[in-house]
């Protein structure tokens, strides 16, 4: 009897547990949303999307080197290079797991003439700045700094604005790891740094009009002397919710943490560059885009606390989900895929090249 009571409490046990794991499974599915377009402009066409990259205060050479190899492995070259690389490689079963992959779901975002986010992304001009403005910036000097690097008449321009670990930005680690932006090309002394959208813990807020000849542009901090665990997760405790170990960083807990804002901002960039594109609803005063629906979603099965299920490297213990152009390891946060209409990290269709 007493044997009997012992095996029913077992089953009634597993089948409570497994009641508590499918409810967190629906809790944790992907959102239901739909981006709407808001007839504006994208980061499309032809044309490559030019970078201007502004590295400012006191980097160091492989914190650059990353962020630019990175980069380099967004366009469709990348994706080829990196199936050649992984090709017989003991990650081939990860073959499509590639940057330029990942980018290429923007590529199912069009404007209204029919031209979907361009898939070649070139880095034009680099400029190294000594704190030129301080150490204590405001959002307005990450727009000064952003149109001093572009070159005026180039389509597709993009800025990109990165503040070193020393540099403190107003808003960064309180309530933003970076923020994608625009701003008149023409300095005639009016502010119209507008469409502010911030990567943080799920606040993305757009206000502004559209007037003048409009750039984009991108900035993100590097986090690892003021909020790591704000902005660098999971490759740091947490600053807020469950305390989990850490995972190994590929490259470095700043750098990583800088590769995964800058992932979410360039997607939202592209797909919502001045701010009347592809974004959630019609609130004015909040905007969700397709770089930040998703949240820190890194892999399948991803709930708040847990990134979801991802790649380690044998020999270092380093956790990542994507590779580069070159075999580099990085992390970079799933996306929302229109087509599918779910959170992805690889295209629901077949990339064409």
């Amino acid at each position: 009897m007493a044997s009997s009571l012992t095996v029913l409490g077992f089953l009634l046990v597993v089948l409570f547990c497994t009641s508590i794991s499918n409810t967190l499974a629906l809790l944790v599915s992907s959102p239901q949303v739909l981006l709407s377009y808001h007839n504006g402009p994208l980061l499309s066409g032809p044309e490559p999307i030019k970078l201007s990259l502004t590295f400012y205060g006191d980097f160091e050479a492989s914190e650059r080197s990353t962020l630019r190899r990175f980069l380099a492995s967004l366009s469709p070259s990348g994706l080829q290079q990196s199936r050649r690389f992984l090709r017989g490689s003991p990650l081939s079963v990860y073959a499509d797991r590639s940057v330029s992959a990942w980018w290429s779901i923007t590529q199912q975002y069009a404007d209204l003439h029919g031209r979907h986010v361009s898939q070649r992304v070139e880095i034009v001009k680099e400029v190294n700045d000594d704190y030129s403005l301080g150490k204590q910036l405001k959002s307005s000097d990450i727009a000064v700094l952003a149109r001093s690097s572009v070159d005026v008449g180039k389509p597709n321009s993009l800025a990109l604005v990165f503040t070193s670990a020393d540099v403190a930005v107003d808003g960064f680690c309180m309530h933003s790891c970076g923020a994608h932006s625009f701003t008149s090309l023409i300095d005639d002394g009016e502010q119209h740094a507008a469409a502010v959208t911030h990567e943080n813990s799920g606040d993305d807020r757009v206000q502004g009009s559209i007037s003048h000849t409009l750039m984009s542009y991108v900035w993100v901090g590097n986090s690892k002397l003021q909020c790591p665990g704000f902005c660098a997760w999971p490759f740091e405790k947490p600053q807020y919710g469950p305390d989990m170990a850490p995972l190994k960083p590929p490259n470095s807990v700043g750098v990583d943490g800088m590769i995964i804002s800058l992932a979410k901002l360039l997607v939202s960039a592209a797909t919502n560059p001045f701010g009347d594109a592809f974004y959630q609803g019609d609130d004015a005063s909040y905007r969700p885009e397709a770089g930040q629906i998703c949240g820190a979603k890194f892999g399948a099965g991803a709930y708040p606390g847990y990134p979801g299920k991802i790649l380690q490297d044998a020999d270092s213990g380093a956790s990542y989900n994507m590779e580069g152009s070159n075999g580099e390891r990085f992390m970079v946060p799933w996306i929302w895929d229109p087509t599918s209409k779910s959170c992805v990290g690889q295209p629901s269709t077949a990339v064409q090249i």
